[in-house]
């Protein structure tokens, strides 16, 4: 079939001839393996949120190990098996957040409390900084739980010992100012 007359109208009309029956079937073709794609990559995408998913749980694992928090024997286990590496710092965080709990039971003074919490903080900032980022946050963990230790005891010691001394303050209301270190 010969289009004849303007080019603007001859060029779209070009367009519009039918396709050969060898054309249809290589669009089909096209058309299922693209969807074939389409499917294989969002079994691949389900697959990774999947691992990402295991990975994240494994973490939160290990956080609970470095902070001394109790952890069930199938959590250990599922650490073990996804992260043995992660299961070996968190417990290395664990002991350090022992023996920096003992120093801070030792510790005579505020400043002196202060400043063992702030070793232990640089000293994780410091192992982040050098590549170990895991081992780092596992520290930084540790070193808040036994931050957040030592005050809780604090405050409970000091609630005592304002109670025992006066007991008329159990049933005064606390006020907006009462600062308690």
């Amino acid at each position: 079939m010969r289009i004849s007359g303007n080019q603007f109208i001859t060029d779209p009309l070009k367009n519009l001839t039918p396709p050969k029956k060898n054309d249809s079937n290589s669009k089909r073709e096209s058309i299922t393996s693209e969807s074939q794609r389409h499917i294989e990559d969002l079994k691949r995408m389900v697959e990774e949120e999947a691992l990402y998913q295991k990975r994240m749980a494994a973490n939160q694992i290990a956080k609970k190990i470095a902070r001394g928090e109790s952890v069930t024997n199938e959590e250990r286990e599922q650490l073990k098996g996804m992260d043995e590496e992660g299961l070996r710092k968190a417990e290395q965080a664990n002991l350090q957040r022992k023996q920096l709990s003992a120093r801070l039971a030792n510790a005579t003074t505020k400043e002196q409390a202060r400043a063992i919490i702030l070793e232990g903080k640089l000293s994780a900032g410091e192992i982040i900084e050098k590549g170990d980022e895991q081992y780092g946050e596992f520290l930084m963990e540790a070193v808040n739980k036994a931050e957040d230790d030592h005050y809780a005891v604090k405050r409970t010691q000091s609630d005592m010992t304002i109670l025992v001394n006066n007991p008329k303050n159990i049933d005064k209301p606390a006020s907006l100012y009462d600062i308690r270190l």
